[in-house]
């Protein structure tokens, strides 16, 4: 018994035989989300309680910010009276504000006066203001074009690694992958076009062709190829890769496409000398051109010692300078590229068509520069005139030739049964000669199309003329298919030639003929002998609508039914369709709009030329939630990335090499409703929580806050109804809905407007304190609510039964416990989840150590033998 009174009275000594107590806080660590507004700290006395003690408390910024993040604290002042120890509750208020990643601060406290004691350890509070809906990143090509030298002695079963990278920005929260694949490059040469497993091989992964990352990671991946030194002679090889179907919300940005250049080996290898067309090589000048006005002239470009690879060269025509030449009144300026492929020695050629005019004295200069792949150009034969003879012609008895268009009484005959019928036709051509001024011809389908070249007002001597066509807009192999012939007539011929021009059905073509411009070609009558050039001597093509690239004619969005349906041209691969690419606008120059989630998905429908999607919840509650979007079809418009959606190609037909090739889906412009059906149906609530100061009722659509009667809203303390608090004007809804409170402090509502926040005012929580068993808002089975049919949706729906509920269990929105990590955030409707940290099994080590809200990341350890052998 003595050896416990010792120690007892040595401490009484050393207080007076007074014991005031120690002030700490308790707990030290605190954290929630700022849509819940506050925090409470709690301050305890501990140890005694005798005499009075105070301290003051102050807030400290870390990554949180004071006046941004939360309200501060100075020296704000907490005192207990003589034999008081009661616990104090200090709130500190957030800032509602969107969050990316995790803030905190931290509140210290300092005593008041000498009698105060304060527990060190525990003198320090933390708070963590926790981030939600963080963004996943976007995606993105780091380096757009890659340079690959091979040594030239390098073994060709050797391979080179390449590395392309890719990187994560703007966010890292969750785990995404995204697809990468070989993507086309338009009008690259054969010679340029890689092959795999020959110039190169992308080696196989377990995973496939995907890039992966983890929750928190924002390290560049790379997709790795293996280049090859197939030869000691090669051309530069030319290879994209394009990155599709991001996951988990996260999009891809531009460059969205890397090329990677296969440097060629080409040594002393020789390319070849360009040169304008000369009687000889190498020391004779080009050949000067003389036409007479109105004609055409086909000017030739040749490739001299050498023809390894492939090279190009830009050619131009224009008025010379020196002269009064006018453009587009003498001759029509042009300026093009010409191009050889690898072993090609053949003469290139373009086209220069004059005009008439009053001008005396025409001349042109025509000129070659800037060659590609190596070539160089023969300085002497660089460039050339071209002389516009504007002297009348003699007459020509050969006659001139021109294209010709059948009339209607021609067709109309031709089609008659009765020989004797047709025989009219002969008799027509003398009185009319089908020679019109130039024409456009629209092509709205692929097929042979004949155009007929006629010999007219003249026949003497033997007389010949070429016809060919000349891309503009269109391609080549693509679109069409070329034609260059000569067409010969002997001496009296008159004769009618027919021309078959062969239109393509290209795949990938941008245009559809209507919201863009279509693509054009010309055949033209060019170098006549002995005859003349006539007013109709080039027809120009419009191709409208020969591709088969599906476009959206049809656009139905059914708020009741909670479907959005698209409509194409063409059939398309409705289950590729990445809904998350979709963009509703409320104007063609945008105004509102809301993008949609991933959460809306594809179902199926019996027409291939449909995309048919069933709204999420999510989705339709923000839809409606944007002010003025989707109200009827004037405020209705769609609009989505490239790539929205896959589609097939049927009998498509091209002699080009990457002709079949099936890019992206191109984007589609703001496109209005074709049928709109307005929402009909009524919101019902669907859960609430209340934790002693807010309200939170959840309904199942976007409520007009301003339907939200106080005094209709009662809290209960049992399920018979009877011992019931109502809500007063003191409580009110805060910020964040359309109403908004006239408190700043308090925290926003989530976007949809499906969850309606209420401040309960201090003299209504007193009163539901006293009210029943005075347990309303501490369990969920004491706390039921009452509320009325007056509340309305945004399109003055009411509300349906049933009107009164039992309260939801509060969130648990704790930190995870040690071990673990937050592998879903709390919400006013779901509480955290929490799951064991992974563990690094036996050949892997720790990347990135497990945290409260990732999980920790394990990289395998790879042990490389060296063979001395």
């Amino acid at each position: 018994m003595r050896l416990l009174l010792l120690p007892l009275t040595a401490f009484l000594c050393l207080t007076n035989g007074l014991s005031p107590g120690r002030i700490q806080f308790s707990p030290t660590q605190y954290s929630a989300t700022n849509q819940w507004g506050s925090i409470y700290l709690v301050l305890q006395r501990a140890l005694g309680s005798d005499g009075p003690a105070a301290v003051f408390l102050n807030t400290n910024n870390g990554s949180a910010l004071s006046g941004i993040d939360f309200i501060p604290l100075q020296n704000r002042s907490v005192s207990w009276v003589d034999t008081n120890w009661a616990s104090v509750q200090i709130p500190i208020a957030f800032i509602s504000r969107v969050l990316t990643q995790d803030l905190t601060f931290s509140v210290t406290m300092t005593p008041t006066d000498n009698t105060t004691t304060i527990y060190t350890p525990m003198a320090t509070a933390f708070i963590t203001i926790q981030a939600a809906n963080l963004y996943p990143g976007d995606l993105c090509f780091t380096t757009p074009t890659i340079n690959v030298t091979i040594p030239p002695l390098t073994l060709p079963t050797t391979p080179i690694s390449v590395s392309v990278p890719v990187g994560r920005f703007n966010g890292s929260y969750g785990s995404i992958q995204v697809q990468y694949a070989l993507a086309p490059i338009a009008n690259l040469p054969p010679s340029s076009i890689p092959a795999d497993g020959i110039d190169f091989k992308i080696p196989s992964t377990l995973w496939g062709n995907y890039l992966l990352w983890q929750d928190g990671d924002n390290t560049t991946k790379s997709i790795v190829l293996n280049v090859f030194n197939i030869a000691l002679y090669r051309n530069t090889k030319q290879l994209a890769f394009s990155l599709y179907f991001p996951t988990g919300g996260s999009k891809v940005l531009i460059p969205s496409t890397a090329i990677i250049n296969i440097v060629g080996n080409i040594q002393d290898a020789p390319t070849g000398v360009l040169l304008l067309q000369a009687p000889c090589f190498p020391s004779c000048p080009a050949n000067t051109y003389t036409i007479q006005e109105g004609g055409a002239v086909r000017v030739f470009v040749q490739r001299q010692n050498g023809t390894f690879g492939s090279v190009s060269v830009q050619y131009s025509v224009l008025p010379d300078p020196s002269t009064n030449t006018q453009a587009n009144v003498d001759i029509i300026p042009i300026s093009g590229t010409l191009s050889w492929v690898d072993g090609d020695t053949s003469s290139q050629f373009f086209v220069v068509q004059t005009k008439r005019s009053s001008n005396p004295k025409k001349q042109a200069v025509i000129k070659i520069y800037q060659p590609t792949g190596g070539a160089t150009i023969l300085p002497i034969a660089a460039s050339s005139v071209l002389v516009i003879n504007s002297m009348p012609a003699p007459l020509n008895l050969g006659g001139e030739v021109d294209f010709i268009v059948k009339s209607g009484i021609q067709l109309s005959l031709s089609k008659m049964p009765l020989a004797s019928d047709q025989v009219f036709q002969i008799e027509i051509d003398k009185y009319q000669s089908g020679i019109e001024s130039s024409k456009t011809l629209v092509v709205n389908m692929p097929g042979n199309i004949t155009f007929i070249v006629r010999r007219a007002r003249g026949s003497l001597g033997a007389a010949s003329v070429y016809v060919q066509t000349i891309s503009q807009t269109s391609i080549a192999g693509v679109d069409y298919v070329a034609v260059g012939q000569l067409l010969l007539w002997a001496d009296g011929d008159t004769r009618d030639i027919p021309v078959d021009v062969t239109i393509l059905s290209p795949p990938y073509t941008n245009f559809n003929g209507m919201s863009t411009v279509p693509k054009t070609l010309s055949i033209a009558l060019t170098n006549p002998s002995t005859v003349i050039l006539g007013s109709f001597s080039q027809y120009l093509v419009l191709l409208k609508g020969t591709q088969q690239v599906p476009s959206l004619v049809g656009f139905t969005l059914d708020m009741t039914a909670k479907l959005l349906i698209l409509q194409y041209s063409f059939p398309v691969l409705a289950a590729t369709a990445n809904v998350a690419l979709l963009t509703l606008q409320s104007s063609v120059q945008q105004g509102t709009s809301y993008t949609l989630t991933s959460n809306s998905i594809v179902i199926a429908d019996a027409d291939p030329a449909i995309v048919r999607i069933s709204l999420h919840p999510i989705d339709r509650n923000g839809i409606e939630n944007q002010v003025g979007l989707a109200q009827a079809t004037a405020t209705t418009f769609i609009t989505y990335s490239p790539g929205f959606v896959q589609y097939p190609i049927f009998n498509c037909a091209s002699t080009a090499v990457n002709g079949c090739v099936v890019p992206p889906l191109p984007a589609q412009q703001p496109y209005s409703a074709t049928n709109f059906n307005s929402d009909t149906l009524s919101p019902t609530l669907v859960r609430f929580v209340f934790d002693g100061q807010y309200l939170l009722l959840r309904f199942s659509k976007v409520i007009d806050p301003q339907t939200i009667l106080m005094n209709q809203i009662r809290l209960c303390d049992s399920n018979t109804f009877l011992s019931c608090a109502t809500l007063s004007t003191s409580s009110y809804i805060v910020q964040g809905t359309r109403s908004g409170g006239p408190n700043t402090l308090l925290p926003s509502s989530p976007g949809d407007g499906t969850l309606i926040t209420i401040f309960v005012g201090p003299a209504d929580q007193a009163l539901i304190k006293s009210t029943g068993s005075g347990l309303i808002g501490v369990a969920a089975t004491s706390t039921f609510i009452i509320v009325s049919n007056q509340i309305q949706d945004i399109f003055r729906h009411p509300l349906l039964p049933p009107f009164a509920i039992g309260a939801g269990i509060a969130p648990d929105c704790s930190p995870c416990p040690t071990n673990s990590y937050a592998s879903q955030r709390c919400s006013d409707i779901s509480s955290r989840i929490c799951t064991p940290c992974t563990v690094c099994p036996f050949d892997y080590h720790e990347k990135n150590a497990c945290t409260p809200t990732r999980d920790r990341i394990c990289q395998r350890i790879y042990i490389i033998l060296a063979n001395n052998s």
